[in-house]
């Protein structure tokens, strides 16, 4: 998907994301749960969601900055930026303030989305950042992505 140069209209895109959605939902259906496929993008999500109930995205956009923002939590700042520009490639937003959040309500929603999935354990409950912690990793974030 990162690296497909076709668009949304694009057949053989569509095939790699049919094939990538059916693939994470029999690994849901084998596990019983959503954790194959419910990470920290998806904390981070429910938390802008139970934040800011009337200026919540949709679930996607807020993943995919997630998604991306998680992969730059783990280190890996190159495939970061490759999940940013396929990104921004499909016009969909990579930083907060595109889907209307500011910089410190992002941060905010950081520090609150391990409370959103009590149990799971993703790179936000492995690293347990503080807020100032977070707020520089995303500033990081942030600049490393062009945002």
């Amino acid at each position: 998907m990162l690296r497909h140069p076709g668009g949304c209209g694009d057949d053989g895109f569509l095939t790699v994301l049919s094939e990538g959605l059916v693939l994470s939902g029999i690994a849901m259906s084998i596990a019983g749960h959503t954790r194959p496929a419910s990470g920290a993008c998806h904390e981070i999500s429910h938390a802008l969601d139970l934040l800011y109930p009337r200026r919540a995205a949709s679930h996607g956009e807020q993943v995919g900055i997630g998604a991306a923002f998680a992969m730059h939590l783990r280190g890996d700042h190159e495939n970061s930026r490759i999940m940013a520009d396929a990104l921004r490639r499909h016009g969909l937003p990579v930083v907060a303030r595109e889907i209307g959040f500011d910089d410190e309500e992002f941060v905010r929603a950081v520090g609150f989305a391990p409370e959103t999935r009590p149990g799971r354990y993703t790179i936000l409950e492995h690293l347990a950042l503080s807020p100032a912690q977070i707020k520089d990793a995303y500033a990081e974030y942030v600049a490393s992505v062009g945002g």
